[in-house]
């Protein structure tokens, strides 16, 4: 597991995020709207809840790998959401909307299919993503994390280590990869480059 999600990796999850992805407010801002009026939502790959505590369902359920991002949600949900340490496929219930944020990017090139394919096994209607989207210009995304607060070399050092580590599809393999696992693309919600936000339905 990525150490950036574990201990004090964990810890820095919620300030790390909102210098590295460019309009973070506005991401999770236009994923609550595309999911508003659906009665049950699952976050996978939740991480610290902040998709679960913007989202008014009746019934939202979050699942995450990390122990550290589970307490982390823990922490600032109330005890109606229910936190799943595990993955998708560890659940067997299907719900009206998913979402998967910033998670995509992480899953080597070749699992991405098995992972969209456990996204439609547990989504009934609308699916939400958001990802890092290829070609990637490293010297923009840098500069607008410098934009964010980050010093210099440090958002060029995180630049790089995200460009070694993380597996990105362009625009276009994304939107097949997610229709050959069983959705229909509907719109793209949210755009800051080098990132993208895809509202899907379930066929």
């Amino acid at each position: 597991m990525n150490e950036r999600f574990l201990g004090d990796g964990a810890q820095a999850y919620r300030r790390r995020a909102r210098r590295l992805i460019p309009d973070y407010e506005g991401l999770h801002e236009a994923v609550a709207a595309r999911l508003v009026g659906v009665r049950s939502f699952l976050s996978v790959g939740c991480g610290d809840g902040e998709d679960l505590s913007r989202v008014a369902a009746e019934r939202r359920v979050g699942v995450d790998p990390a122990p550290d991002m589970i307490r982390l949600a823990r922490e600032r949900l109330d005890a109606s959401v229910e936190l799943v340490l595990g993955e998708a496929s560890d659940l067997e219930e299907a719900f009206e909307g998913v979402a998967s944020i910033l998670v995509g990017h992480f899953v080597p090139y070749g699992e991405k299919d098995g992972f969209y394919r456990g996204l439609r096994e547990r989504c009934e209607g609308r699916l939400v993503i958001a990802e890092l989207i290829a070609p990637v210009d490293a010297d923009l995304w840098g500069e607008k994390m410098i934009a964010n607060g980050t010093e210099d070399a440090k958002a060029r050092t995180a630049v790089a280590r995200a460009m070694a580590e993380l597996f990105p599809l362009s625009r276009e393999e994304l939107i097949a990869t997610v229709e050959r696992a069983g959705f229909q693309m509907d719109s793209e919600v949210w755009s800051a480059a080098p990132f993208s936000a895809f509202a899907f339905m379930s066929l």
